[in-house]
């Protein structure tokens, strides 16, 4: 009888060992889930603002440079000096083209940005004037950027955006944004911060995705507050290279670190993917330097085998994974 009861209290307790051992495996997938989701988010801005487009030109006209604003060349050789005046030539063309419908090109462009645009290899100046640079400055109009970031400032000490103390109004427009609750409430979560600039000069963006909750924020003010800091960092390499006295050319590209730790249960929508990957490709063209994402774990980098063979070379180059989180 002893026995028995021994043997029962055996049973009982694998089952028990099994039960935990099947939900902690349950948990550590849907935890690989979730960062994958992320992953995938942020993973879309590299693969998309990569996209040169079906063109003639090629590296016999510009050595191979960068697909980033960084204004230097990555590759070992470099353009020489007649192709450099090409480029100068032509970006002062793109800007007499498109100021007449787009005056605002002087401000938001600067000239190291809109040459390593025109600078992608295989890209044409047509394709880059038509479906990067003038569609930007479309989308800029239409989705209000402006008006936007009247609305809110950035406080460097605590990382979040809080509401500016004067009216949304911006009077050159006539148009007027009132930001929603759940668009201040994620400013001023600080999932995402500008961290300053990194020793190749180019601005430094964090990402802690267990703090933006797309479900509870909703898409479109999650994909807003993307491009308040987007902006934010943008505003801040162009105030630096604007007050550069020492002519050195500096970087006008982003570098990304994702941290996703501590997630809650839920992955972003499908909606907040699709809104990423067509902010970036639009929005933001060649912007994106580095990807770097952490934790990463075996089932993630699993994925990522999986999917990489279908990126570029220079999408894949972008994407960093990594074991621990990255540091912020």
């Amino acid at each position: 009888m002893a026995g028995k009861k021994k043997q029962n209290l055996s049973f009982h307790s694998l089952t028990r060992a099994t039960m935990r051992s099947a939900a902690q495996l349950q948990k550590a997938f849907i935890c690989s889930a979730i960062v994958a989701a992320y992953f995938l988010l942020y993973s879309q801005s590299a693969a998309t603002t990569d996209m040169a487009g079906d063109g003639d030109k090629n590296c016999g006209d510009r050595d191979s440079v960068s697909a980033d604003a960084d204004g230097k060349n990555d590759s070992n050789s470099k353009c020489d000096e007649n192709s450099n005046t090409s480029i100068s030539a032509e970006v002062s063309t793109l800007r007499a083209s498109l100021r007449p419908t787009y005056p605002e090109i002087d401000i938001v462009y600067s000239d190291a940005y809109l040459a390593a645009v025109l600078s992608v290899p295989d890209r044409t100046y047509e394709y880059a004037r038509d479906e990067k640079i003038a569609k930007a400055l479309k989308w800029r109009r239409s989705y209000g950027v402006d008006d936007m970031t009247a609305a809110f400032r950035y406080d460097d000490e605590g990382g979040i955006f809080i509401e500016a103390n004067e009216n949304y109004s911006n009077k050159s427009r006539q148009s007027l944004f009132v930001p929603s609750q759940s668009l201040i409430d994620v400013c001023l979560s600080g999932a995402l911060s500008f961290g300053g600039f990194d020793e190749e000069g180019r601005g430094i963006l964090h990402a802690k995705t267990a703090l933006l909750d797309f479900w509870k924020t909703g898409v479109d003010d999650g994909i807003r507050y993307h491009v308040l800091i987007i902006e934010h960092a943008l505003k801040m390499l162009l105030e630096r290279n604007k007050n550069n006295i020492d002519d050195e050319e500096r970087s006008e590209s982003l570098v990304l670190y994702v941290d996703t730790s501590d997630q809650s249960l839920f992955p972003p929508p499908m909606g907040a993917l699709t809104g990423m990957a067509g902010l970036m490709q639009q929005a933001y063209p060649d912007r994106i330097h580095k990807i770097y994402v952490g934790p990463v774990n075996v089932v993630l980098r699993a994925l990522y085998e999986l999917v990489s063979p279908y990126l570029r070379p220079r999408s894949r180059d972008k994407i960093v994974l990594l074991e621990t989180k990255p540091p912020i």
